[in-house]
């Protein structure tokens, strides 16, 4: 048991990732939803010449596409690595991106701002994604004349991002609290105090896998540094509660828990046809029976690459599409 208790308390595998956004425009252009296509096109290569021209930022090696040249295995791989967004999907005309060698950086051109430098690392450290982040903003500002103003901070095309133009955020996989409904409780009280939950591919997105963002709504009259101390305190609160409730369900409800856990493993080892939502929700207890050390054999680490497979599904569900994921799953675990 005394075992058992020292790894509940070990969050570890609750904070899948952080993240930190920054929305930045050119001095003097349009938005991107003003723009026509050759200002978008400009804007990408003033970009791309901002980045390329300075000697500093090698050491990323950064790589620029554009999203009209990527195919959809592509756009689903980069999706469910987070180094995308839908929305810059949905701009085939003028949106790209750049992203360094090892994946953690990546520059969204054209999407709802001129471009969003994000920073994504594993787990619980929003301030190593910070410092990244920030460092390649200062290195990009001695090309680019960004849209200042003095009273106002960084301009950007939704109102709700001015000033800072940050958005932190913390991925976190959260089954006992989505099990026992308090996952609503955690909605209600982020939101009054300026931060918001939001699914896995972020704002307008359902959580699939019990996994969710937590992130601030508030840019203005903070710095990036107090923004993410209420949010690295909030997500602590968040992770804590997880752990006491998955302490309460192996103290009070540990069989119904191993039921829940051990049917799930039996479906994932057997099942010939298996859609994304439902593979995604049996990964999810079997990861927190890993977690728990109730499932042995598994590395927590593998687990989460076959997940994170999982979220690449295309645009639509066929028999076959759910036949391979099946037929992938069942090899995984057998």
């Amino acid at each position: 048991m005394e075992k058992q208790d020292k790894h509940l308390n070990d969050s570890g595998n609750i904070a899948l990732s952080s993240r930190i956004r920054l929305a930045r425009n050119i001095s003097g252009i349009p938005f991107p939803w003003k723009m026509d296509e050759e200002r978008g096109l400009f804007v990408a290569e003033s970009v791309r010449e901002a980045v390329d021209s300075n000697g500093e930022l090698d050491k990323y090696g950064f790589g620029f596409k554009f999203v009209f040249d990527m195919d959809e295995d592509e756009k689903d791989d980069l999706l469910a690595n987070h180094l995308i967004s839908i929305d810059l999907i949905k701009n085939p005309k003028t949106g790209g991106i750049l992203i360094s060698s090892g994946k953690t950086v990546s520059i969204l051109v054209n999407e709802e701002d001129h471009l969003r430098i994000q920073t994504v690392v594993k787990g619980f450290n929003l301030e190593d994604a910070w410092r990244e982040a920030d460092s390649v903003d200062d290195l990009i500002e001695e090309n680019l004349d960004y849209a200042f103003d003095g009273n106002y901070g960084y301009l950007t095309a939704c109102p709700s991002n001015i000033g800072t133009g940050m958005r932190a955020s913390v991925m976190l996989h959260l089954p006992a609290l989505a099990s026992t409904k308090y996952i609503k409780r955690v909605f209600d009280i982020t939101n009054t105090i300026g931060l918001t939950v939001r699914g896995l591919y972020g704002e307008g997105t359902e959580a699939e896998g019990d996994i969710y963002q937590i992130s601030n709504q508030i840019t203005t009259g903070r710095t990036e540094l107090e923004i993410i101390g209420d949010l690295e305190r909030i997500t602590k609160q968040v992770m804590d509660k997880e752990i006491k409730t998955r302490e309460y369900l192996m103290a009070k409800q540990r069989t119904r828990t191993e039921d829940v856990i051990f049917r799930a493993l039996g479906i994932l080892s057997s099942a010939r046809l298996i859609n994304r939502p439902e593979s995604m929700k049996l990964l999810s207890r079997v990861r927190l029976g890993v977690d728990l050390e109730l499932v042995g054999g598994v590395e927590m680490n593998d687990l989460d690459v076959l997940i994170k497979d999982m979220q690449i599904a295309g645009k639509g569900e066929t028999v076959d599409s759910a036949e391979k994921r099946a037929s992938t799953i069942r090899e995984f675990f057998n």
